[in-house]
């Protein structure tokens, strides 16, 4: 029985039609992105253009990332994030996503972003966009 089950779990990990597993998405090392799509675990994508980029920061004691896109922050939580960071720099990521579940937190995942949210302007007038 232990047998089935193992080999049923096996055949679907290397399913070739799946999606690609991990949180974010690379291009490859000569090229770089014109948008950086932030996916949301219900569904949501947004996309923000690299040449509006003005400034990014990674904490790696509060394992938090922003993203400022004139005057429009992007956060991310999780752990795992340099790597991330680094490749931002590049302008080589094509997407970032949230969790489906807490799940997704485990050893086979070297990165893990927990939640991401979108903060307008100051000046807008809105508030806090939570996702």
């Amino acid at each position: 029985m232990s047998d089935t089950i193992d080999s049923i779990l096996d055949a679907h990990r290397k399913n070739p039609d799946e999606p690609p597993a991990g949180f974010y998405q690379l291009i490859r090392v000569d090229g770089s992105e014109h948008f950086l799509e932030i996916r949301f675990r219900d569904g949501i994508k947004t996309a923000f253009a690299y040449d509006k980029l003005s400034w990014f920061n990674y904490s790696p004691e509060t394992s938090a990332l922003d993203l400022n896109f004139m005057g429009t922050t992007v956060s991310v939580e999780g752990r795992g994030l340099d790597d991330l960071f680094q490749a931002l720099k590049g302008k080589r990521v094509s997407w970032v996503k949230e969790a489906d579940t807490e799940l997704q937190d485990n050893d086979a995942n070297s990165c893990f972003i927990k939640e991401i949210w979108i903060t307008p302007p100051d000046d807008s007038g809105g508030e806090e966009e939570v996702q």
